[in-house]
């Protein structure tokens, strides 16, 4: 088992806001399953980077800005 230093569980609509951000830090984004599925690993973000989550089916979309 792994625990993970810093989780955000999103919905549809959800805005996170992580107070205390480093300036850079690593994104995986996972579905959650029996055996989570990997949907996204995104390494050195820069603070402030959004990221817009689309999903429709099987078809899953990150749109990243700075």
């Amino acid at each position: 088992m792994v625990i993970p230093l810093t989780a955000f569980n999103l919905t549809s609509k959800k805005i996170i806001y992580w107070q205390d951000a480093p300036n850079r830090f690593n994104v995986k984004v996972f579905r959650p399953q029996f055996i989570d599925h990997l949907l996204l690993t995104k390494k050195n973000v820069a603070d402030r980077t959004f990221f817009i989550f689309r999903s429709s089916g099987s078809k899953f979309t990150v749109e990243i800005r700075n």
